[in-house]
């Protein structure tokens, strides 16, 4: 990929996302044109050979690029760039010729480049703005429900939606006993001068979240983000939390706000959808929505909310005072391994508790870290993560995952560049009325096995490649432990960019069994070149005998062989003269 990635304009609370969505969807369009961006010549005789751009510019001072209107694809600037650093993200006029194709390391074909001679002009930024039909909500049309003690307000131009329509999840601390009271589409006209799709609006309702602490609270949130904060409508008081995704060049923002009123729970759920103007034909002066713009239509609805007595009765609130119990907490398997696929489903039930929180422990995953080993992944409800305590017997959270008194979640564990096995001790803390209580939780331990990244057998073709050792001390192919073995390789593929080496052994059916990567560790990484190299390895103490090889493989498999057999002796033999 390229040195320097496109930069796209986003707001620092959705930075990395956006501009990953925005690099891949501009990238790969760059990498693959063949065709000629929108150029206008200069008639003058004198000026023959220039030609103007109009596009916008990205990258930094190192690497400028410049996606021009009318092509698939942004040009590398060459020439006369000095201060361009700061239009980043403007849309400009430029003047100059194009030049050579320039190589990028990770690409088949080389860019195109333009070489700038004067910058012709810089194109005003325009705002988004709202449409008055926000702005004017005497006109709104008013919605009860009785029910559940809700009247709202909104545009015309706002649909109901059926819940099974809407891509709204609740946030709320337990999955169990929530209701949709309305549900509506929200059209992109609402800023149809900006890079707005779209969006939804929905209220829900938890009665079995009881009290107002609980409430608060939110099921999901990530580690960076605070797990609340408060946003205040008249006397109304609510806790908010935003999150958000971005995928293909679309960001999706979501806006939860929760609020205990007449004894329920109740949440206002939004989410906005915003497009990387990047990516589109019409350069890069559409305006962006800031989380500001965003706000500013989430603002009017919340305010059109209001909150009487509901039909339906309020859930009795059990007593603050009663210490909650975990009366039940166990796992689907003791281990985690390729034949669950690493995935334990862990199940619970609980006495007094409003909700329940996993956390986690993990043996001494600094210390690994520090060698360069990566430690234990995780998944609970959302990416991979690392374990993240830092010492032994201290307990960590992957976030703020809330959830139900009494149910199950299923949970991913795996364990990448190590030979053996390592545990996992995973807690159940119940809370109540917003308070954990650790005294009453309950831990399982888990086995989590070594990743095989051979699942279907060790590849023996060769394609490609060759492997060598360098000669043993004794002139054979006896290596004793605690040894240098120098691995050389040669990759006659130039496309490959770089060699990964594993240690495997004889099983004594004709094949071989995967042991680990030699390589495996944060701070070395895949190797390079492919094409030739060498690597000096510490033979492990803790192996011995005959049958172990090692294994070339270079990503997605396109060149890999599998070397000479060889001896991991706890002795050297003894080669002494008669």
């Amino acid at each position: 990929m390229p040195e320097q990635p496109t930069h796209c304009h986003s707001h620092s609370w959705k930075l990395f996302p956006y501009l990953a969505a925005c690099f891949l969807a501009s990238g790969s369009a760059f990498a693959q044109s063949n065709q000629d961006p929108a150029i206008h010549s200069d008639h003058a005789p004198d000026k023959v050979d220039k030609i103007t751009l109009k596009g916008c510019l990205g990258g930094n001072a190192d690497r400028y690029n410049f996606a021009a209107v009318g092509a698939h694809g942004p040009f590398i600037l060459t020439g006369h760039t000095s201060g361009l650093e700061k239009y980043i993200d403007r849309e400009m006029i430029l003047e100059g010729r194009r030049g050579d194709p320039i190589p990028v390391e990770g690409f088949f074909e080389p860019f195109p480049s333009f070489e700038v001679a004067r910058i012709v002009e810089v194109i005003d930024k325009r705002v988004p703005t709202l449409s008055p039909s926000f702005s004017n909500t005497s006109r709104w049309h008013s919605e009860i429900n009785r029910m559940y003690g809700v009247k709202l307000a909104h545009p015309d131009s706002m649909d109901a939606m059926q819940t099974s329509e809407s891509p709204l999840v609740s946030n709320f601390v337990t999955e169990k006993g929530v209701t949709s009271v309305t549900s509506f589409g929200i059209p992109g006209e609402v800023y149809s001068d900006a890079n707005f799709r779209g969006g939804f609006f929905s209220i829900s309702v938890n009665r079995n979240v009881t009290n107002q602490l609980s409430c608060s609270q939110f099921g999901i949130s990530s580690p960076q983000e605070p797990q609340s904060s408060q946003y205040v409508v008249g006397e109304l008081r609510y806790s908010q939390m935003d999150r958000g995704s971005a995928a293909m060049g679309t960001w999706y923002g979501d806006y939860y706000f929760h609020i205990f009123q007449n004894g329920l729970c109740y949440e206002l759920a939004f989410q906005l959808v915003t497009y990387s103007a990047r990516t589109a034909d019409t350069g890069c002066n559409v305006p962006l929505l800031s989380q500001e713009d965003e706000l500013e239509l989430i603002k009017p609805l919340i305010a059109s909310v209001s909150f009487f007595r509901p039909s339906v009765a309020a859930a009795h609130d059990g007593d603050s005072r009663t210490a909650p119990r975990v009366t039940e907490f166990s796992a689907s398997s003791q281990t985690a391994d390729l034949g669950n696929r690493g995935l334990i489903t862990f199940s619970w039930s609980t006495q007094d508790a409003d909700y329940v929180e996993l956390t986690y422990t993990c043996p001494n995953p600094l210390d690994a870290q520090q060698k360069g080993v990566s430690s234990v992944v995780i998944s609970e409800n959302g990416p991979n993560r690392y374990c993240m305590n830092t010492e032994s017997f201290k307990t960590f959270s992957l976030g703020h995952f809330y959830h139900s008194p009494d149910s199950s979640v299923e949970i991913g564990f795996g364990y990448f560049n190590h030979d053996d096995p390592t545990s996992v001790v995973v807690t159940i803390t119940p809370f109540s009325h917003g308070t954990p209580y650790p005294d009453s939780s309950k831990s399982l331990s888990v086995i989590v096995n070594p990743y095989n990244p051979f699942q279907r057998g060790i590849p023996t073709d060769t394609r490609n490649m060759t492997l060598t050792y360098a000669p043993a001390a004794d002139g054979a192919q006896n290596y004793e432990q605690g040894s240098p073995l120098k691995i050389i390789w040669t990759d006659a593929r130039t496309q490959d960019p770089c060699v990964n080496l594993y240690l495997v052994q004889d099983n004594g059916a004709g094949g071989e069994n995967y042991l680990l990567q030699i390589n495996g560790t944060l701070e070395i990484g895949c190797l390079k070149p492919a094409s030739s190299g060498s690597y000096a390895w510490t033979v492990p103490t803790k192996y011995s005998g005959s049958g172990f090889r090692v294994l070339a493989r270079t990503p997605g498999g396109f060149s890999g062989t599998l070397g000479a057999p060889f001896n991991i002796v706890k002795n050297p033999p003894d080669v002494r003269p008669q």
